[in-house]
């Protein structure tokens, strides 16, 4: 409630969220590329994904459809004439809060800050990714000092931080975004959720 009380203000663009999660540390939000759906402003730890599971009419020969007997969104059909869309991740990715979360990476630019970030900003990591492997962010989650990102691939990318060890007092050393791998080699993972915590 502390980081909480820092927030200076939030800003709501026009869209809505899927998931929201609290955690103590960082903060999140992953959104379409265009327009912006959501950025908040604060010091709280707080992730968001963007995406949203939108309703479209069904068309005529769906609702007529013999064989939609075990469809599960039947009844609603029947009722409604829409049926669920599946929902759409974000492509890009902006970040706030602690900075020894932060998914540096210097290939794109994107260097850790020298302090808390009170204001959203995008990690370019993310998109450059995204765009490059035709994929989008579905879900983020933060540690104390470590994050994750899901795509819709099913892959998972892990980043984080810790204290460096050459004795020559303060600094951090960062790893950048890297997907999440066996050591048997196995390729076809699909992840189907994350979750972080501030120990794990």
């Amino acid at each position: 409630m502390r980081a909480l009380r820092r927030c200076r203000r939030a800003h709501l663009f026009p869209g809505s969220g899927r998931q929201i999660s609290f955690g103590s540390w960082h903060s999140a939000a992953s959104v379409p590329a265009a327009p912006p759906a959501l950025a908040l402003a604060g010091a709280a730890g707080l992730a968001a994904l963007l995406a949203q599971q939108r309703l479209r009419p069904a068309a005529a020969e769906e609702l007529d459809d013999e064989d939609d007997d075990d469809d599960i969104y039947t009844a609603q059909r029947a009722w409604t004439g829409c049926h669920p869309v599946e929902p759409v991740g974000g492509n890009r990715v902006f970040v706030w809060g602690q900075r020894a979360s932060y998914p540096s990476s210097e290939a794109t630019g994107d260097r850790p800050p020298d302090g808390s970030l009170r204001m959203p900003t995008e990690v370019l990591w993310f998109r450059e990714h995204a765009e490059q492997h035709k994929l989008s962010w579905r879900q983020l989650s933060f540690g104390p000092s470590f994050g994750a990102a899901r795509a819709d691939s099913g892959e998972v990318f892990v980043w984080g931080s810790c204290l460096k060890r050459d004795n020559k007092g303060n600094g951090r050393q960062y790893v950048s975004p890297r997907p999440l791998l066996f050591k048997d080699g196995t390729e076809d993972t699909r992840f189907r959720d994350v979750q972080c915590s501030e120990s794990s």
